[in-house]
């Protein structure tokens, strides 16, 4: 799921979310039919909650008709109450409406992001000139211009937006420490797929700032060690930390990495099973290619074990989505028990 400028509910339970937040709207759509105007800036953050929900149910062309009305709601109230929270209010629903035309994933929808969040941009600079308070909300929008030009192949543009959203959030005062480290570790995060995605990208690079991601999360989870949130946001920077250390030939690093991301994800799965035993059983996966790669053969045997147990599961509730990565998992199984039979 893309990140927000409004937090919603929808990060822990979607379909709650999409009932309070369509009730939201239904209220605020009613309470304007009685007050023309008054509850415009209501209703356009209910739209964009809303708009939130939906992506969150995967119902990305509901989520993009939805986040339309709010920026169109946003854009009505700008023209009449040209005031700093109101452009700030714009560009957070001009930025949601490129994550939205983001997520429909074809070309041309991602040049029509790309003007929406450059449009964001040019309108939160001239806030920030005079109040800094609004930095964040630049640095939010900058990761995801470095996201529309990384999509459009021009990683060198995509990588200065990203370093630039870094600058900010560095030093932008917020009242909460803990949410301002938070974006840091996500700008970082993005910084390293940046470096990562192309062919002859720099892995050096992208290891750093991903290890960057981690030791800020490190330090998050210390202050807050309840924090599921935390705790699985870590476990995805260390599992990209460990491809990451595998390509440069740090199988130890690797392993030990991917072993802590599986250590944290067990935990989650424990609570929730059905929101993370797919990613367990991704690091699982590839715990076992790891451990096999690096002739510890018994270890990779139990890590795909795990693994096949987990996605034979999710293959049961969903084959489509969950078939393919079932047969990997049997296909290295396999090789790795030939390994073992050779021992």
């Amino acid at each position: 799921m893309h990140s927000a400028l409004l937090l919603t509910i929808t990060q822990y339970d979607p379909e709650l979310a999409f009932a309070r937040s369509k009730d939201a709207v239904i209220l605020f759509e009613y309470l304007q039919t009685q007050h023309p105007r008054k509850y415009d800036a209501s209703l356009s953050t209910a739209l964009t909650n809303h708009s939130n929900s939906l992506c969150g149910l995967g119902e990305y062309s509901q989520a993009l008709q939805t986040i339309k009305q709010s920026v169109h709601i946003q854009r009505d109230l700008l023209f009449h109450h040209s005031r700093p929270r109101v452009t700030s209010s714009l560009c957070c629903a001009l930025h949601n409406l490129a994550q939205c035309l983001l997520d429909a994933g074809d070309s041309y929808s991602t040049q029509l992001a790309l003007g929406t969040i450059t449009e964001a941009i040019e309108l939160i600079e001239v806030l920030t000139r005079d109040n800094p308070a609004f930095l964040h909300v630049l640095g939010t929008c900058l990761l995801t211009y470095s996201h529309c030009h990384v999509r459009h192949g021009d990683h060198a543009e995509g990588v200065r937006a990203a370093e630039r959203a870094i600058r900010i959030r560095r030093t932008c005062t917020m009242a909460n420490s803990a949410q301002r480290d938070a974006l840091l570790a996500e700008a970082y995060s993005h910084l390293s797929s940046c470096y990562s995605i192309p062919a002859n990208g720099d892995t050096t690079k992208a290891l750093s700032a991903i290890q960057g991601a981690v030791s800020l999360q490190r330090g998050l989870l210390r202050e807050d060690r309840s924090s599921t949130k935390i705790l699985d946001a870590l476990a995805y920077y260390l599992y990209r930390s460990a491809m990451l250390l595998a390509r440069i030939g740090g199988t130890d690093e690797a392993i030990r990495a991917i072993e802590e991301s599986v250590a944290h994800r067990e935990q989650l799965a424990l609570g929730d099973p059905s929101a993370y035993n797919a990613d367990l059983s991704q690091s699982l996966h590839d715990l076992g290619v790891l451990l096999h790669n690096n002739r510890q053969h018994a270890g990779a045997k139990s890590a795909m074990q795990k693994a096949l147990r987990i996605r034979g599961k999710l293959a049961m509730m969903d084959g489509q989505r969950y078939g393919r990565s079932l047969r990997n998992s049997e296909e290295a199984l396999t090789v790795i028990q030939s390994a073992c039979l050779r021992l």
